[in-house]
């Protein structure tokens, strides 16, 4: 969407100031994402008598779904308590991601741990932190809501700061407290368990995390202009 000082400059009907388009994300295989060219064109109006100059700002919103992707291994050690002096392959622990995965909203943190079932059993959990690193906002992910906020209709709070997250482990699902996540002051967390059973006699291993977190998007650029008086007038 586009936003013009309309007093002082003209967009025809042809030239729409709401296109839709569509672009690849970033991705392992696209470091960039994709690029398109818009154009609009746009008329400035007569400056007013008095002025020689007019200081004015065009305004540019994009508005679109987006999805983030954390892949990791994690290390899974059954033995809560650390009674075996063995030798282990991993160590359970916090991992931190200060680059993000290239998306407006990353995983930040991912903190590993296990909780008792029974004698003989254990499972493991995840505390995951999350973070909208870039300047925008982040919106409910519904289609409506995420057109609606390009437009000039409110949106209600409940719709901002919004996030679904699912999560699985070696290709199984986890269960979360909540498939949303509430951002406050940008950041936001969720805690994720396994519902199968480890053996709390087996060794630490290694397993493929996989977080997934679709939100919408929308951002704001501004570029000053002057309009300027036409000499011959």
């Amino acid at each position: 969407v586009f936003g013009f000082e309309k007093t002082y400059v003209d967009v025809s009907e042809a030239d729409k100031e709401t296109q839709e388009f569509e672009i690849k994300g970033k991705s392992v295989f696209n470091l960039n994402g994709g690029e398109e060219l818009i154009k609009v064109n746009a008329k400035a109006k007569t400056v007013g008598a008095q002025s020689e100059i007019h200081p004015s700002t065009i305004l540019a919103s994009a508005c679109y779904p987006y999805q983030t992707i954390f892949g990791n291994s994690v290390c899974i050690d059954p033995d809560i308590y650390g009674e075996r002096k063995t030798q282990k392959v991993c160590t359970m622990g916090v991992l931190a991601f200060d680059a993000g995965q290239g998306a407006p909203v990353a995983v930040t943190e991912v903190e590993a741990g296990m909780t008792y079932v029974d004698e003989n059993n254990v499972r493991s959990q995840f505390l995951i932190r999350v973070e909208n690193k870039g300047n925008g906002e982040v919106t409910n992910p519904d289609a409506s809501i995420i057109k609606k906020s390009c437009t000039s209709e409110s949106l209600e709070p409940r719709n901002f700061n919004i996030l679904k997250i699912s999560v699985s482990l070696s290709g199984s699902s986890l269960k979360c407290d909540t498939d949303e996540i509430r951002l406050k002051e940008k950041k936001g967390i969720a805690r994720c368990y396994s519902e199968i059973n480890i053996p709390k006699n087996r060794d630490a291993y290694t397993a493929p995390l996989e977080i997934k977190l679709d939100y919408g998007y929308t951002f704001t650029i501004p570029q000053d202009i002057v309009i300027e008086k036409s000499l011959n007038k």
